[in-house]
């Protein structure tokens, strides 16, 4: 039972990839023409003002048909039921795939973890206690050892080496009920050569574990954006997908992906971290990048997170 469910999760892993990981390549290729000094200033000036990436679009001609062709289109119309049908029903078929294929980041990993949502999970304190395959303690194989709520402490920081370097923080919490919350927040500083520009960036979301297994677990969520720079604060909504995988002892493998706006334009998050468990504690490494409006802050990163 459980090789099977391992399979289904390394299957599950490299879609996980896929999905993360070519975004960042798409931001990363397009990042040295946006590496230009200023760039929290233009973040800042992106969010109070309309994203200029966004053009007018040019009104929609009128119809130009005269009155007579518009007889002669009348005249065919009767012709013309059976092909609207079947557009019809060919627009049907592609709203279905559409919607199943959208959905997809929910009910794949669900499906594929073999998630039924009757298995109650308490937290592990310390990922791989006592032989377990992860940071959930699971029935039927439940032994009694985990929590029902844990608290994460997170403290990182990361450089581009280019001089953009970012402080970061984030505090979760996670419970057997499934639903959880999550608050971060990012010092980032500019060395201008001058002087140096600095900014706050960070969000806080309600979160729900939608797919676990001991090995992986999915959660998605709601919440806001903030971003405060000289003592302005701009809000927005924010939407936050991620995963979690213990493919082998000691090792931890997220990602997370955050789609939002920030005033009045986007904002897109993307992180990715290795991990090493020691106890409580955790080591890790990683890649993170915001994208606001077309400005890139991109960082490698390193830090520890404590589990309580």
């Amino acid at each position: 039972m459980r090789m099977q469910s391992s399979s289904r999760t390394q299957f599950l892993f490299l879609n996980a990839v896929v999905l993360f990981l070519v975004p960042l390549l798409f931001f990363s290729l397009n990042a040295s023409s946006l590496c230009a000094q200023g760039r929290l200033q233009r973040v800042t000036n992106a969010v109070d003002e309309s994203d200029p990436d966004f053009k007018k679009r040019q009104p929609k001609r009128k119809n130009s048909h005269s009155s007579a062709a518009h007889h002669n289109d009348h005249d065919y119309h009767d012709d013309d039921d059976d092909v609207k049908s079947l557009d019809e029903i060919g627009a049907e078929l592609l709203g279905g795939l559409f919607l199943i294929g959208a959905s997809s980041p929910w009910w794949g990993p669900h499906m594929a973890l073999a998630d039924s949502f009757a298995e109650p999970a308490t937290l592990l304190p310390v990922p791989y206690e006592n032989g377990h395959h992860g940071g959930l303690d699971i029935v039927p194989f439940s032994q009694g050892v985990g929590n029902d709520w844990q608290i994460r402490f997170l403290a990182d920081y990361g450089t581009d080496f280019s001089g953009l370097e970012r402080l970061g923080g984030q505090v979760k919490l996670d419970t057997t009920s499934r639903f959880g919350f999550e608050t971060s927040w990012n010092r980032f500083t500019e060395d201008l050569g001058i002087t140096d520009d600095t900014l706050w960036l960070g969000d806080a979301n309600l979160t729900y574990r939608f797919a676990q297994n001991e090995a992986m677990q999915f959660h998605t969520g709601l919440g806001m954006n903030w971003l405060n720079d000289a003592g302005r604060t701009d809000l927005g909504a924010n939407f936050t997908y991620g995963f979690e995988l213990y493919p082998r002892k000691p090792w931890v493998i997220r990602g997370v992906v955050d789609l939002g706006r920030l005033g009045d334009t986007s904002r897109v998050h993307f992180r990715g971290d290795v991990g090493f468990v020691w106890n409580r504690f955790e080591i890790f490494t990683g890649y993170d990048i915001e994208r606001i409006s077309n400005i890139n802050l991109q960082t490698w990163t390193s830090g520890i997170q404590f589990r309580y």
